[in-house]
């Protein structure tokens, strides 16, 4: 989006919302390749217009956003720590008062990202757009999962149900979306 690039935490004076890459996907379980998402929607960003050409509005006035580079995960082979990797980045930015605008990564980066904002502002709401609720149980030993970042966020008390909406989900019934009803998640699919 053409913001400046502020990689360093004593450069965010007076940012509002921080884009953010977390080239991540260590917890996928078929097709990697999403921790290149950052990389490719920084390259396609650059042909985005300055001006809604409907509105007239101009983003860039409306908020002061810059670019806080990526996520540097130093341990990208120990799933646990790699979460916490991600954790650690958030609660930085959380504290600072930015607003994060994410781009990832496979979805178990969703977890640590909520983890840091309950911190500071408690249980979150989420409008959740996929074909899969990603309310999983434990996949291959492990609960922080592309498939699951929702049920472990539900279970922490970090993520309101109630404040949950997840919309595309595809197919009748499926088990491994009961956390979702039972939870009293909203589910359209």
């Amino acid at each position: 989006m053409r913001r400046p690039l502020l990689e360093e935490a004593h450069q965010w004076e007076g940012v509002e919302v921080g884009l953010i890459g977390v080239p991540f996907d260590g917890a996928v379980s078929n097709r990697p390749g999403a921790r290149h998402g950052p990389r490719h929607l920084r390259d396609q960003s650059t042909l985005m217009g300055q001006v809604n050409h409907q509105t007239g509005a101009r983003p860039n006035d409306l908020a002061n956003i810059a670019d806080l580079g990526d996520v540097f995960i130093e341990h990208p082979y120990e799933l646990n720590a790699a979460i916490d990797d991600i954790e650690a980045f958030y609660d930085t930015v959380v504290k600072a008062g930015i607003v994060p605008v994410t781009g990832g990564g496979d979805h178990s980066i969703t977890l640590p990202i909520m983890r840091a904002l309950a911190k500071v502002h408690g249980p979150v709401g989420l409008v959740h757009f996929d074909a899969h609720c990603d309310t999983g149980d434990e996949l291959f030993g492990h609960k922080q999962h592309h498939g699951g970042p929702f049920k472990v966020a539900g279970e922490e008390g970090i993520l309101d149900p109630k404040r949950t909406i997840q919309i595309g989900i595809r197919g009748p019934t499926e088990p491994m979306w009961a956390y979702s009803y039972d939870s009293g998640m909203t589910v359209i699919h």
